[in-house]
């Protein structure tokens, strides 16, 4: 009997040992280090599509836990429930915020959690939660679909507020003011043309001028000649110039 008691015992040693092997083995491999992680609730009012349990939760770029489940919720219109799973050291304020995040090409939706620091208050689950419940806030798509029918409604306000002011009567002035730019656009270039027209007989008579002006210099030349003729023989005016004595053997 006491060998049989001390072969169990033996057996028992052996097992605990081996288990406390394991788990101090398990706890090495660790760091020394064991992370506690707090549950909070989000409640997501757009689409996850892409989000899957287990998709990381990242605060400021750190990934920080991941998600636990994800599941519609009884209210109506029902949004999607989840639960997260955060690192208890990283911090939790009322100012954090939710935002369903896509990663580049790859298409992987996961959580992203910031905090512009605008209310440091410590986040606690309130009366009648579960969890502490974080805020959330438009995804990059939603708030690219907000201001891109935020747009729409715009150019269709312009649109209706242009059709309004474009009656008939409008139609017609803005027509008679059409025919009355053709019209000056014609008188244009009539102007020109009569512009250009000047510009070409002032050029050919600039181009004349100075044969104009040797005329005039050798009429004035003659006139001055004629001039101190007539001063040194004032008869010239009377009897005008004596034919040239015609020499010997002219006729």
């Amino acid at each position: 009997m006491d060998t049989e008691k001390s072969q169990i015992v033996a057996g028992v040693f052996v097992i605990v040992l081996t288990v406390v092997i394991i788990l101090a083995i398990i706890w090495l491999s660790s760091g020394f280090s064991v992370t506690g992680y707090t549950t909070y609730q989000v409640n997501m009012q757009e689409s996850v599509s892409g989000l899957s349990v287990d998709a990381a939760v990242e605060f400021n770029g750190v990934n920080v836990g991941r998600v636990k489940s994800v599941r519609i919720s009884h209210p109506t219109p029902p949004p999607v429930e989840l639960l997260l799973s955060i690192q208890s050291t990283t911090p939790s304020t009322m100012g954090r915020r939710a935002m369903l995040t896509v990663r580049g090409l790859t298409r992987i939706s996961y959580i992203s959690l910031k905090d512009r620091g605008e209310n440091l208050t410590p986040l606690h689950a309130q009366h009648g939660q579960t969890w502490p419940i974080i805020p959330t806030e438009p995804s990059l798509f939603l708030q690219m679909d907000a201001a891109l029918g935020k747009l729409n409604e715009n150019v269709s306000a312009a649109t209706k507020a242009i059709r309004a002011r474009l009656n008939q009567q409008n139609l017609d002035r803005i027509a008679s003011i059409l025919q009355n730019t053709d019209r000056i656009s014609a008188d244009f270039v009539q102007y020109q043309r009569q512009v250009s027209e000047i510009l070409n007989n002032t050029t050919e008579a600039s181009r004349q001028f100075p044969a104009l002006l040797s005329g005039l210099n050798q009429s004035l030349a003659s006139f001055t000649t004629l001039s101190d003729e007539i001063r040194e023989n004032p008869a010239l005016l009377i009897r005008g110039r004596a034919s040239s004595t015609l020499g010997p053997g002219e006729s």
